[in-house]
């Protein structure tokens, strides 16, 4: 968290691979000015408004966001699961 959350292009690949990766956003900022989410392998671009909410696969997409304006505010909450949690378990931990 911070005054502004950005990420540059890149896939979180210790994550486990099939899950999903929860991520929120908040703060006050213009969402059709910024802080887009880009899933690069998709070739998407997709608004993100403050109080919203999205699950994706972040060891298999390839992914980042945009800034936001100059003097505004973005916070983000990520939440994953780990893919070493799932091979421990799998292998009789």
């Amino acid at each position: 968290m911070g005054l502004e959350s950005i990420t540059l292009k890149h896939a979180n690949t210790g994550n486990n691979f099939g899950g999903g990766c929860h991520i929120h956003s908040g703060g006050p900022y213009d969402h059709k000015k910024g802080g887009h989410i880009i899933l690069f392998n998709l070739k998407l671009v997709v608004e993100f408004p403050s109080g919203s909410d999205i699950i994706i696969p972040s060891a298999s997409v390839t992914h980042g966001n945009m800034p936001i304006q100059p003097g505004k505010t973005c916070v983000a909450f990520t939440q994953f699961c780990s893919g070493g949690l799932f091979r421990w378990v799998e292998y009789g931990f």
